[in-house]
């Protein structure tokens, strides 16, 4: 896809993958950028992005978002539903209020924007693209977060099927990063102590570089680290490598969370 002159909503722009997006993507000849989280300090000033508050894990606010975008920039040529809500208990530690706020975020939220979408291009041969962060955790099930895990799998069955929904003109990415360099995803939220991640770390821009070479490529499927579809496809051809690998995961957590 060519990406200059393109109309983009990127959410969960504050920070991370989404905060160099939105850098990047801002260099692009004619390009506008709606740039979507809940702290604005984050968001620079530049003729060419809009800043835009919200709680995405809300209807109203995607609702909201969609007119707003409609409003001032005449449509959305490309929209990057990338804000995601961290969790990493064990299941047991797990409240209903961790189960909402999860889903709300990570699942419900991009569901209803792939909708949004659809219907915002349904009369129209214009291209179009909704692009969605998941994880390679949602492709190897590894014994660290079951319910961040549950939402990643629930948004990578989505895109395999809704894809098929899509005209000609239009498509649906996944996003598959592995682990991100200067975050606090893998913070543990009730010890503060790190949990046990497995792949390789990048850096957001590096995920954010390899992000948009598979937009420019087409390609529908994106793996930002190296090696990651091949480690996936060696854990589920071989099936012992993914226990032996999980059983040290394990081990590895426990001792910690006892210390």
């Amino acid at each position: 896809m060519d990406l200059r002159n393109k109309r983009i909503i990127i959410t969960g722009a504050t920070s991370g993958i989404g905060q160099q997006l939105m850098y990047m993507l801002s260099k692009y000849e004619g390009t506008k950028i709606i740039a979507v989280g809940r702290r604005m300090r984050n968001i620079p000033i530049a003729m060419n992005i809009i800043p835009f508050k919200a709680d995405i894990s809300l209807k109203k606010n995607i609702d909201e978002l969609f007119d707003f975008a409609i409003e001032k920039l005449g449509g959305i040529d490309i929209f990057i539903s990338n804000a995601g809500y961290s969790y990493f208990h064990t299941h047991q530690h797990a409240q209903w209020k961790d189960f909402d706020n999860i889903f709300k975020t990570n699942v419900l939220a991009s569901i209803y924007i792939t909708k949004k979408m659809l219907d915002l291009h349904l009369n129209t041969a214009k291209e179009f693209m909704v692009a969605i962060t998941v994880s390679c955790i949602a492709k190897v099930h590894l014994p660290t977060n079951p319910v961040y895990i549950a939402s990643k799998s629930a948004l990578d069955g989505f895109i395999r099927t809704v894809k098929y929904e899509f005209p000609p003109q239009g498509k649906i990415v996944g996003i598959y990063p592995a682990r991100v360099k200067h975050t606090n995803f893998f913070e543990d939220m009730i010890s503060g102590q790190k949990v046990e991640m497995p792949g390789t770390v990048q850096t957001p821009k590096q995920v954010a570089k390899a992000i948009i070479r598979g937009f420019e490529k087409n390609k529908k499927t994106i793996y930002t680290a190296p090696f990651s579809r091949i480690t996936i496809y060696l854990f589920n051809v071989f099936p012992f490598i993914l226990k032996w690998y999980s059983n040290r995961i394990n081990k590895k957590n426990i001792a910690v969370s006892n210390n």
